[in-house]
């Protein structure tokens, strides 16, 4: 961001443009905003919530891949498999659990068959 001399910018308009910009390049997706049919990843599970740590014995843990199966009608809870098991949670949970790694579901109508 160029500001020239002309432009009279204050520290603070500085300030909130750097810090805009920071949030934006290290924002990190949860679980609750992984698209039906996608994987990914767990990046972070924070410690000390009884929920969370429930999720964890069950196998909800950091570098887990993990597959967003389906919503319910009004939002929740929503259904994910992880290592095999399928598992319901709360959106509120997983809006907790940090994701990394998404992988867009594969579109059968676009998928072409290879020659052998």
């Amino acid at each position: 961001i160029r500001i020239s001399c002309k432009e009279s910018a204050s520290r603070y308009d500085l300030f909130a443009i750097a810090s805009q910009l920071h949030t934006v390049m290290h924002a990190q997706l949860t679980l609750a905003q992984l698209p039906i049919g996608s994987a990914a990843f767990i990046h972070s599970l924070p410690t000390g919530r009884p929920g969370l740590t429930r999720l964890r014995e069950l196998g909800l843990t950091p570098g887990a891949r993990v597959t967003m199966v389906r919503r319910a009608p009004l939002g929740e809870p929503i259904e994910i498999t992880v290592r095999g098991s399928h598992i319901a949670m709360r959106d509120h949970e997983a809006r907790h659990i940090g994701i990394t790694n998404v992988e867009q579901p594969i579109n059968p109508a676009t998928r072409t068959a290879s020659k052998a």
